[in-house]
């Protein structure tokens, strides 16, 4: 099934609206986008957060926001270090399957 013709449920469609209007009041208080580092968490249990953020001061909201994009992006490096780790053991693998002791096994 493709995300286009995915049936949103009537919670889903709940919480993606709550999200909307939690957005729009965030960006108005605190005069940038609201960011948070999911880390595979669903959204509902991030709406509460968001909401409890809400309290904060706009320096505080700021720091918190820094934090997470470097969250997100440490995460995202170590994504990528071990795709490439994946990546550099397969072509050593390869590499090596390709040395003489290997071309004699496979006589």
């Amino acid at each position: 099934m493709t995300e286009e013709n995915k049936v949103i449920s009537a919670e889903e469609q709940k919480i993606l609206e709550d999200f909307k209007n939690l957005n729009a009041d965030y960006e108005k208080k605190f005069g940038f986008k609201f960011i948070i580092f999911v880390n595979g968490r669903p959204k509902k249990d991030l709406l509460p957060i968001g909401r409890k953020r809400m309290e904060n001061s706009r320096d505080m909201e700021l720091a918190t926001g820094i934090k997470a994009m470097l969250d997100i992006a440490v995460d995202r490096l170590k994504k990528i270090e071990k795709a490439e780790g994946a990546k550099t053991t397969l072509e050593s693998k390869k590499n090596n399957d390709d040395s003489p002791v290997s071309e004699a096994s496979k006589l």
